[in-house]
């Protein structure tokens, strides 16, 4: 059998419905990285593997996937998931798809820079003022995004994957 933990960032298991790592431990789990004490001890702790997955435990035990640590902004303190920030502003109905990543900030670590592709059908001059005040309504403040960019389409890769790396490259432009 596997056994499954949901956790904070100090190892210790989290309520249901907040946001915590997936540790995993079962006898097929591995055991560590070749070759590679230093990784192996990141990896796994106390015999769980860490998985880097952040997922939210529902009222009825069932699992939902929210992001990927590695991917987790960290503002002034607080941990925002981009998943869950894009969950909401892509409910907005003016709004096609969105992106959400950190941006280097002196004061606060990282800022939350949105990137919006509006619906074809949005009406003229809809923007940032109409997307903010949404997501201050069903988000908490510190979740808000802090800079917007709406582009006409998502930059996307050759697998048609939104391209993380040129959305943190604009983001970190955004910033100076």
């Amino acid at each position: 059998g596997v056994e499954i933990r949901v956790v904070d960032a100090d190892g210790n298991d989290v309520e249901p419905g907040t946001p915590g790592e997936v540790w995993l431990q079962s006898d097929s789990a591995s055991v560590g990285y070749w070759d590679d004490p230093e990784h192996t001890s990141q990896t796994i702790v106390d015999g769980w593997l860490r998985t880097g997955d952040l997922m939210v435990a529902r009222p009825d035990g069932v699992l939902e996937f929210v992001g990927r640590l590695k991917e987790l902004i960290i503002k002034g303190g607080s941990n925002i998931s981009p998943g869950e920030v894009e969950q909401v502003l892509d409910e907005h109905p003016a709004v096609e798809n969105s992106a959400v990543v950190g941006a280097p900030d002196a004061r606060l670590g990282e800022v939350i820079h949105a990137f919006v592709e509006l619906e074809p059908d949005a009406p003229d001059g809809f923007g940032e003022q109409e997307v903010r005040a949404y997501a201050e309504q069903k988000l908490a403040a510190y979740k808000v995004p802090d800079r917007w960019t709406f582009l006409t389409e998502l930059p996307r890769n050759d697998l048609d994957k939104l391209d993380m790396v040129t959305l943190h490259k604009m983001a970190e432009a955004a910033a100076d």
